[in-house]
C-alpha cells in the first residue's frame, strides 16, 4: 500500500476447493441482516407519507375548500399519493421461490444440524460492502452497506446504512445474540422503535427451533423524537433452513441460510416482509432474496429485490509508513 492511503481492499474471494467450515455447524447468526434497516423504514416511510396527507388540506392544490368528510379527505390523498409511489395500484405479488438466485447456486443445499456459535457470521467490522442487485422491482443496480462502531468499547454496537439512507443499530449480547431497538431512515425522517428490541440474530441457530419474537412497534419524527407518527405491534420469526454454497462475483462462499418472516401491524398500514438471508462465517451477509408487501386503505404493493455480495473494503485508515 501506497504510503498515505485511506482505503485497503479486502481480497474475500474463496473457491470451492476450500474446505467447507460451516458443513453440519454442530462441530462448531440482515444482512448482518441488514435488511432490519429496510424493514424499519418502509414502516417510517409509509408512516410518514400518510402522517403528512392526513394533515394535508385539499385546498393547499386545488385552491379551493373542498366540502367533504375529513376521513374521505385523508383516503383520497392517500390513494393518490399510494399510486403515484407504488407506479400504480398493482395486486400484492408472492415470491415462491429462489429462482432469482438460482445462478449464483452451487450443487444441492444440505440439511444443518445446530449451530451453536454464531459469532463469527455477522462479521462486524469497519467496512463497505457493495452489492449486485441481479433481480428486483426498485430500479436499483447495486446497493452499498456502511459498517461502524459506534462506541469504543470492547464489545461496541455497530451501525450499518445503506446506500438508500437506511440505519439499522446491531447490538451484541453477552449470552452471543445479536439485537436492535432502533432503525433510522434519513429520507424520510422517521426513526422506528422497537420494545422489547427484536431479534437480528439469536444466540443458537436450530432447523427445528425457529425463533420468534413480538414488540411494540413506534414510528417517530427523527426530528422531534416527541412526534409520533405511528404505532403498532410487530412479529418476526427467524428459520435456520441449509447450508448452501454460492458463487458470486465476490467469490465462492458456504453459507447459513435464514429464513425471516416480519409482519408490523400498525394503525395506517401493514407490512410484511419475507426473506432469505445467505450468511458466511468471517464474511457476513453474501446474498439475499426479499419480498416486501405493505397495505394500506385496501390497496397493496410489493417491493422484490434479490442482491449478491460483490465486494468488501475496509474503512481502516491505513498507518503512514
Amino acid at each position: 500500500m501506497t504510503s498515505g492511503a485511506r482505503w485497503r481492499t479486502i481480497n474475500v474471494t474463496k473457491t470451492a476447493a476450500r474446505t467447507p467450515n460451516v458443513v453440519h455447524a454442530a462441530q462448531s447468526k440482515a444482512y448482518p441482516l441488514f435488511d432490519v434497516g429496510a424493514q424499519s423504514s418502509r414502516i417510517g416511510q409509509l408512516t410518514s407519507w400518510l402522517y403528512i396527507i392526513g394533515t394535508m388540506d385539499p385546498s393547499y392544490l386545488t385552491g379551493a375548500t373542498m366540502g367533504i368528510h375529513p376521513a374521505a379527505k385523508r383516503a383520497l390523498w392517500a390513494l393518490m399519493l399510494i399510486c403515484i409511489t407504488a407506479g400504480g395500484c398493482a395486486p400484492v405479488a408472492d415470491v415462491e421461490s429462489l429462482d432469482t438466485l438460482a445462478e449464483f447456486i452451487v450443487g444441492p443445499a444440505r440439511m444443518p444440524g445446530p449451530l451453536t456459535d454464531v459469532s463469527d457470521l455477522l462479521a462486524m467490522r469497519p467496512e463497505l460492502r457493495r452489492y449486485r442487485v441481479v433481480a428486483g422491482n426498485d430500479g436499483r443496480e447495486s446497493m452499498t452497506v456502511l459498517i461502524s462502531a459506534i462506541d469504543s468499547s470492547d464489545n461496541p454496537s455497530w451501525s450499518t446504512e445503506d446506500s438508500a439512507g437506511r440505519i439499522a443499530i446491531l447490538t451484541p449480547l453477552d449470552d452471543g445474540s445479536w439485537i436492535t431497538a432502533r432503525a433510522e431512515d434519513l429520507s424520510h425522517s422517521a426513526t422506528t422503535q422497537y420494545d422489547p428490541p427484536i431479534a437480528v440474530l439469536p444466540a443458537a441457530l436450530d432447523p427445528n427451533q425457529p425463533t420468534t419474537i413480538r414488540a411494540a412497534v413506534r414510528v417517530v419524527s427523527r426530528d422531534d423524537p416527541a412526534m409520533q407518527m405511528d404505532r403498532g405491534t410487530c412479529e418476526q420469526t427467524i428459520r435456520y433452513e441449509a447450508v448452501q454454497r454460492l458463487r458470486t462475483p465476490a467469490g465462492t462462499f458456504d453459507c447459513h441460510r435464514l429464513r425471516v418472516d416480519y409482519t408490523a401491524d400498525l394503525n395506517l398500514a401493514k407490512v410484511h416482509q419475507q426473506s432469505w438471508r445467505f450468511l458466511s462465517p468471517d464474511v457476513g451477509l453474501v446474498a439475499e432474496v426479499s419480498n416486501e408487501q405493505v397495505t394500506a386503505l385496501l390497496l397493496g404493493w410489493t417491493t422484490q429485490r434479490t442482491m449478491v455480495l460483490e465486494s468488501v473494503q475496509s474503512t481502516v485508515i491505513a498507518a503512514p509508513h
